[in-house]
């Protein structure tokens, strides 16, 4: 399950959330593909965003859900990241805990209309 969310955000903030509840809308979708949602998934929906947690760092944002690195958004761009094309505001995938993907931005918070799974942002085609 995907969803595609298409709502802009004025600020980073706004847009990490909007990271957040698209995740959430993933999940909400993929715990009801048969119609019948257990207590345990009911559980987890309510406190999945209580389980997110956001760590501005130098460069960039990153959101940790349940102790895993969900996605980093780029909070300045850097020589090394104007080089490779990206912006304030593109999503990357994790390559580990402490640092992104720097292969492709799989979106744009401040922009919207990016693509997310409630596992994390999606692999490249």
């Amino acid at each position: 399950m995907t969803i595609i969310f298409d709502k802009s955000a004025e600020t980073l903030e706004e847009g990490v959330n909007n990271i957040i509840e698209a995740s959430k809308l993933d999940y909400a979708k993929w715990t009801d593909r048969d119609g019948n949602r257990s207590d345990y998934f009911e559980r987890t929906l309510k406190e999945f965003a209580d389980k997110c947690s956001v760590q501005t760092g130098r460069n960039y944002i990153k959101v940790v859900r349940d102790n895993s690195v969900h996605c980093f958004v780029v909070a300045k761009v850097t020589d090394k990241l104007a080089k490779r094309g990206f912006k304030v505001g593109d999503i990357l995938k994790p390559a580990g805990f402490n640092a992104p993907a720097l292969n492709k931005a799989r979106g744009n918070v401040l922009d919207g209309n990016f693509a997310m799974n409630w596992t994390g942002p999606l692999y490249l085609n």
